[in-house]
């Protein structure tokens, strides 16, 4: 029985076998008496003027004398895209941002073509994507976008996006030295109100609500994208007053690339960075590491142990691992951030001991994101985008016994705490944009989940989730003209009244030389978990809560501007006059709720109100560029929702940037200059009485030059910053959470300095 078994077994085994190879010897024999047609197959390579790959080029064949038969393909990672069944002749159209489009009309087949991409003229402006449904040129974007690129980051000194953007016209970043913390405002409204992306993913992680500036490093950043004026339609809460995206290096296409930096000012400033690439076939992938060390300053007190510009102490990790299958891309991207600062206490010495109690922050910054992108045939695209960031902040006090320097930490709990926040994000989009079509579209799903706990958050775990839909549409009744309504919808689940944001944007030109921008826009936020739970509570300084019943915000702003732009030889001139008016309802301030106990809680004030106008210009030449800009912003709002204050505080700012290069010695010179004009500030005094303060005006400047040296495979920037030598702004102090009032001057700088930095760049 068991023998007749195995050999039934084994029957069926051979039949199988053999049925099996007869349907594989049929396939192959029906493929060799198929006669497929390459007679008219269509193929091209898509390269740059330095004959680098470029990778997602769009490139359209269409027929002739109509475009009755047209097609749509993507280049490959070997830059190649190619099309069957088209009859000769063809008009072969090659698109790829930042490039000049090419177009061809082919009659004959002569095999794989070669073809090399120009780059777009520089009245076009460079490529941008933020607040746009595509990528488009500055030119055509709907809603302006300023770009800062690695050239504006070399020829400033700048480390950090503190660094970058402290230049900028109407933007304010201002440092406290005492924890660290840096804060931004835009056309007078607070860091609060900006949103901060890292390639579209919100970072998150506000101290005071702001994200510390200073913690965010160049050196794996291709550019700086700002949008100055209410996003909240496509990004959400926080965007009541801008966007800054900070947008990573491109996936390259050199087989290796790497790069080595070090960094030296003479305030204290010891920085380093590598960063190293790869292109394996289809696979890019991109390492980087930096070490930022600061020792502490002081202008005035050099030998000082405790120090007014505390030291700190940052580590940087970054990796990015981009797998492209033809029209479609996958990418994986992880940073970490470390950073060690230490607040110095003065020694105190008795007859029996020498001691001193120092603080420790330790603040740690983990982001994960995973992105899918894919082009259809129909000229739509897929962008899927899922990020997981966490955010650490700790705080520990030590006594050190300065006579064997042993540290240990102090026996009151309250000298020590720690903050978490974590959060998951998902968004999705989709756009389709069609060449010479008279509408494009923007749709897309957000999800945002937040939690947070430590001890200054109450002691208690909370959680925030906003799920929103948004569409935009831009709608071309004429060439030149584009009408943008958009509106987002909001569930948040602390706030079920959120309601819907519309907006609506205009764009209109004349040719390349005039366009007109207007929008009218509604903002939306809620209450962060902070402002809702924080507790901060300690020694009898501090008396910082939160406020649970907190409403959100809402506002409304109206901006429009006008930008000419005339070309002619070499020359480029570019002139912007602008306004803006931001009006913000219920917005939350933090205010002296109590006297007695100096409790200070968030509130919902009535009204908040930021307007302005304000005017840039530039001139551009092949060896020297000259901008300046001048802007007028007031302010106005109300103090615990019935005091108002007396008058708008109006206060004036002044840049100027030039650059000139010698092309023989490859070498740049640049200058930049701001002036801060004297600035009202008024304050609430506990009897309902508004009191009027003025910062006193005041000036930087800053002077590099720029040397390339081997082929520009190693540039050497160096230069002074801070020429004016401004260390303290003359102000009184009106009081605050953490401190009462002082007539000492405010510092916003630590005197003249000396920098130096050289990179080495190779590639192969």
């Amino acid at each position: 029985m068991l023998l007749a078994r195995s050999r039934l077994i084994l029957h069926r085994m051979i039949s199988y076998s053999f049925n099996r190879f007869h349907k594989v010897v049929a396939i192959a024999l029906l493929f060799l008496t198929i006669n497929l047609d390459y007679s008219n197959a269509q193929s091209v390579r898509v390269k740059n003027s330095d004959f680098q790959i470029l990778n997602g080029a769009l490139v359209i064949f269409s027929s002739i004398p109509n475009d009755a038969q047209a097609s749509v393909v993507h280049t490959n990672h070997k830059g190649e895209a190619w099309v069957l069944g088209f009859d000769l002749p063809l008009v072969r159209s090659v698109n790829y941002p930042g490039y000049s489009t090419r177009l061809d009309t082919i009659y004959e087949l002569v095999g794989l073509q070669e073809v090399v991409l120009t780059k777009a003229p520089v009245n076009l402006g460079e490529v941008v994507i933020t607040g746009n449904h595509v990528a488009v040129y500055q030119r055509d974007a709907v809603v302006a976008v300023q770009v800062l690129g690695t050239s504006d980051f070399e020829k400033r000194g700048a480390v950090t996006v503190k660094d970058l953007l402290s230049q900028e016209l109407n933007m304010r970043v201002a440092y406290d030295p005492a924890v660290g913390g840096s804060s931004l405002s835009i056309q007078g409204t607070g860091g609060e109100h900006i949103k901060i992306l890292m390639d579209g993913v919100p970072m998150i992680g506000r101290q005071n609500g702001n994200i510390d500036l200073g913690q965010i490093n160049l050196n794996n950043l291709e550019k700086v994208e700002i949008v100055k004026g209410p996003m909240s339609v496509l990004y959400g809460t926080d965007a009541l007053g801008g966007v800054i995206n900070l947008i990573s290096k491109k996936n390259q296409s050199e087989k290796w690339t790497g790069s080595a930096a070090g960094y030296y000012e003479s305030t204290g400033q010891y920085n380093s960075d590598v960063t190293l690439g790869a292109n394996i076939k289809n696979t890019s992938i991109s390492l980087s590491g930096a070490r930022n060390f600061f020792d502490g300053f002081d202008p005035d007190n050099a030998n000082s142990r405790s120090q007014l510009w505390n030291p700190r102490e940052q580590y940087l990790g970054d990796v990015k691992i981009t797998q492209t299958i033809k029209s479609a891309k996958l990418s994986l991207h992880s940073s970490w951030f470390k950073e060690k600062m230490i607040d110095k206490a003065d020694v105190i010495i008795t007859p029996y001991y020498a001691y001193a109690n120092d603080q420790y922050f330790y603040t740690t910054r983990i982001n994960n994101s995973l992105t899918f992108e894919k082009k259809f045939k129909n000229e739509s695209a897929l962008n899927i985008n899922a990020a997981y960031s966490i955010y650490k902040y700790e705080k520990n006090t030590f006594r050190k016994n300065m006579v064997n320097l042993t540290e240990s930490l102090t026996p009151d709990l309250l000298d020590d705490d720690t903050t978490n926040f974590k959060a998951l994000f998902f968004r999705a989009t989709h756009s389709y944009s069609r060449p010479n079509s008279k509408w494009s579209l923007l749709s897309g799903v957000d999800v945002n989940d937040e939690v947070g706990e430590g001890k200054r958050i109450d002691g208690v775990k909370h959680r925030m989730s906003d799920v929103a839909g948004y569409v935009s549409i831009d709608f071309k009744p004429i060439e030149y003209l584009v009408i943008r309504p958009a509106v987002r919808a909001i569930y948040n689940s602390q706030f079920d009244n959120a309601p819907l944001v519309p907006s609506i944007s205009v764009l209109y030109r004349s040719g390349n030389t005039w366009a007109v921008r207007s929008s009218l826009s509604k903002g939306y936020r809620a209450p962060s978990l902070k402002e809702q739970y924080l507790f901060f509570v300690d020694n009898g300084i501090h008396n910082v809560q939160g406020n649970p019943n907190l409403e959100a915000e809402t506002s409304t702003q109206v901006m429009a501007s006008v930008e000419y732009k005339k070309l002619w030889s070499d020359f480029i001139l570019s002139v912007e006059p602008g306004f803006f008016y931001n009006n913000i309802h219920n917005k939350i301030s933090l205010v002296q709720y109590d006297v007695n106990s100096l409790l200070y809680t968030y509130v919902n004030l009535d009204k908040f109100i930021s307007k302005g106008v304000d005017f840039k210009t530039k001139l551009a030449h092949h060896q020297f560029t000259f901008q300046a800009g001048v802007s007028y912003t007031g302010t106005w709002g109300t103090f615990e929702g019935d005091v108002e204050q007396p008058n708008v505080a109006w206060y004036p700012e002044f840049t100027t940037s030039a650059d000139y290069t010698i092309k023989k010695t490859r070498t740049t010179i640049s200058v930049f200059w701001k002036m801060y004009g004297e600035r009202p500030i008024f304050i609430a005094n506990a009897d309902g009485s508004v009191d009027r303060i003025n910062n006193d005006a005041y000036k930087m400047m800053d002077v590099s030059i720029r040397q390339e040296l081997i082929k520009n495979r190693l540039t050497l920037t160096g230069g002074l910053k801070n020429i004016y030598n401004v260390t303290n702004l003359s102000s009184l102090s009106g009081g605050g959470a953490h401190s009462g009032g002082s007539s000492s001057g405010t510092p916003v700088g630590m005197g003249t300095s000396v920098f130096t930095k050289l990179t080495f760049n190779f590639r192969g």
